[in-house]
């Protein structure tokens, strides 16, 4: 697998992950950034969660369309998957499962 996504950012809001009740990952849209999506927080006004929203590579996770075939989106799609499961791991090793 190419690392596309791997080692970018990882944007965090509300309580630190080590004091915090719950997580939630938060993934961003086409075009957008991992900021952007922490807007949210606010709204779903759980304080005592962390927040976690990782940031894909220029912004995108895949670089067509969701509808095109699989294969055209590789090997984006599969570094995207394999960061998101980086952020599980990372919060399932902080002790939330």
């Amino acid at each position: 697998m190419t690392p596309i996504h791997q080692n970018q950012p990882i944007y965090t809001a509300g309580k630190p992950l080590p004091q915090a009740r719950a997580a939630m990952i938060l993934l961003h849209g086409r075009g957008s950034a991992a900021q952007s999506i922490l807007t949210l927080v606010p709204e779903l006004n759980q304080p005592d969660f962390a927040y976690l929203a990782p940031q894909a590579r220029h912004n995108t996770w895949y670089p067509y369309r969701f509808l095109a075939p699989l294969s055209q989106n590789e090997p984006y799609l599969s570094s995207a998957l394999a960061a998101v499961a980086d952020v599980v791991d990372f919060v399932t090793n902080a002790g939330i499962p």
